[in-house]
């Protein structure tokens, strides 16, 4: 245990340095406890300790961070994922991201495919609204359509109205 320099609050020895102030006084991740963490540059990735690794290492299935935190937070190992929520790192990775992490500069997925040029900061939507029959949502990598309230999507682009009264209860 890591005792806080207020000497109220102890905290689990791993929680210490770990980017993450969880001493009320933020003893935990004080210069004097953790030194002066540099900023990494952007083909590294930052370990929770503060150290730099290269950035293809994260997510590489090894530990190159001492505190092993290159290999947190890498995503599910999927067969397919969920178009509007997840960004697909691949065949050979099998994994998926969080969309929010793609086209952000850093490399999630182990490889870069994250963060592919042609696709990045592309809004597809500004032309023809995406050949979305009502509403185009735009992606860091991508776009998808959605429907108003009252229709559903029938195929990739396309709005159905939906009858409400196939819906258990909302008709008498």
């Amino acid at each position: 245990e890591f005792k806080c320099r207020d000497q109220h609050y102890c905290i689990q020895q791993g929680w210490v340095c770990d980017g993450e102030g969880d001493c009320p006084d933020g003893s935990d991740e004080s210069v004097e406890q953790c030194g002066v963490r540099r900023q990494c540059s952007n083909h590294e990735f930052q370990c929770a300790n503060g150290e730099c690794v290269a950035g293809h290492l994260q997510c590489s299935g090894v530990a190159d961070c001492k505190d092993g935190s290159d290999e947190l937070h890498c995503g599910n190992a999927v067969e397919t994922c969920d178009r509007v929520r997840e960004y697909n790192c691949g065949a050979t990775s099998q994994m998926c991201i969080p969309i929010e992490k793609a086209c952000d500069g850093k490399n999630d997925c182990g490889s870069w495919e994250d963060e592919p040029e042609d696709k990045c900061n592309k809004n597809e939507c500004d032309t023809n609204n995406g050949g979305c029959q009502q509403k185009c949502v735009d992606t860091p990598t991508s776009y998808h359509c959605t429907c108003n309230a009252g229709y559903k999507l029938v195929n990739s682009t396309h709005c159905e109205d939906i009858n409400e009264c196939e819906i258990p209860g909302s008709c008498s």
